[in-house]
């Protein structure tokens, strides 16, 4: 069984600037406050240690980077529990402004994810849209490293 979303953002920066800022894996906890700490554990590999609000400890989760299209697209590649989530970050140059569209595809077929899938869609939904607009408010707010 499979689900997909999509979501996007406009940013009033150059999509190179963008880019570069998103690529960087280390400034992910600049922009996903619940990411306390990321470290590369292998060629395009990451491990992330997450706080989770509702339960209120840090767990740690691994994602890998499958594809990347140099200062066009990425996809991030996270499996947990037999189920495979895919997000797919594509930019585009809009004059001196960027659009960054994100596509998230979830995948599973063990009863593990036919428990959980309305909860898996439902949480994937409500967070992928705050994922854009997280990047966007840490770059325009000059948050970010230049």
């Amino acid at each position: 069984m499979r689900k997909a979303f999509s979501c996007e953002e406009r940013f009033d920066l150059p999509k190179k600037h963008v880019w570069e800022f998103a690529i960087d894996f280390q400034n992910v906890p600049l922009w996903l406050k619940e990411v306390r700490t990321i470290e590369q554990i292998g060629e395009n590999q990451f491990e992330v240690s997450i706080h989770s609000e509702t339960g209120g400890e840090d767990y740690l989760s691994r994602f890998r980077v499958t594809d990347i299209d140099p200062e066009k697209a990425f996809t991030i590649e996270s499996k947990s529990g037999g189920i495979l989530v895919k997000y797919h970050y594509n930019f585009t140059s809009l004059n001196q402004k960027c659009k960054v569209r994100l596509d998230v595809c979830c995948e599973g077929k063990n009863a593990f994810w036919a428990a959980l899938s309305p909860f898996m869609v439902w949480m994937i939904r409500s967070s992928d849209k705050r994922i854009l607009q997280q990047l966007k408010k840490t770059l325009q707010t000059n948050e970010a490293p230049s």
